[in-house]
């Protein structure tokens, strides 16, 4: 986790709105906004962060444990990332009709990296075409493994960060297990 004067060395390279470091700030001081919950039988847990000095919460141990451990915990551009950050609200026009949705949401978890920061929500590579098929304005299929979801980031573009849609397509099985 950043000292207090990295933080603030980062923030002076990275060069993002006052309200974008607030915004940070409180996210950082934040607690989890919620436990790990059990979802159609996931395993939920929790494990020992060496980089953020921290216990980590998950709701899957396939996808969420396994992201965080492959990917935020051992990326060296990965300064440091908050599960279970504050809950944000996404808006957007329903496939097929103009009825406005909007719903609140809470990311797998907030990343700060050495020149960008923003939420990252993992799924299941083999559950995304139903997602895709039952919500298309929000979950959308870039290539064969790439998803985004419009709505996330039509949220965190005005705050110059970003949100990504992960999936498991980016993980090994075998060094999960």
């Amino acid at each position: 986790m950043l000292s207090e004067a990295e933080l603030a060395s980062w923030e002076n390279r990275v060069q993002l709105p006052s309200a974008t470091i607030a915004l940070i700030r409180h996210i950082r001081s934040s607690p989890p906004s919620r436990r790990g919950e059990s979802w159609g039988g996931s395993v939920t847990g929790f494990f020992p962060s060496r980089k953020m000095r921290a216990t980590i919460t998950f709701d899957s141990h396939q996808v969420e444990y396994a992201g965080f451990l492959q990917t935020l915990e051992h990326d060296e551009d990965v300064l440091e990332y908050h599960n279970q950050p504050p809950t944000i609200k996404l808006t957007y026009k329903q496939s097929g009709t103009e009825k406005q949705v909007g719903f609140f949401h809470t990311p797998d978890a907030f990343v700060i990296r050495t020149s960008s920061a923003g939420w990252e929500e993992w799924k299941q590579a083999q559950h995304l075409p139903a997602l895709e098929s039952k919500d298309p304005a929000r979950y959308l299929r870039c290539d064969e493994n790439q998803w985004r979801c419009p709505p996330g980031e039509a949220y965190a573009n005005p705050l110059k960060l970003y949100y990504r849609l992960r999936t498991t397509t980016e993980l090994s099985a075998a060094l999960h297990r």
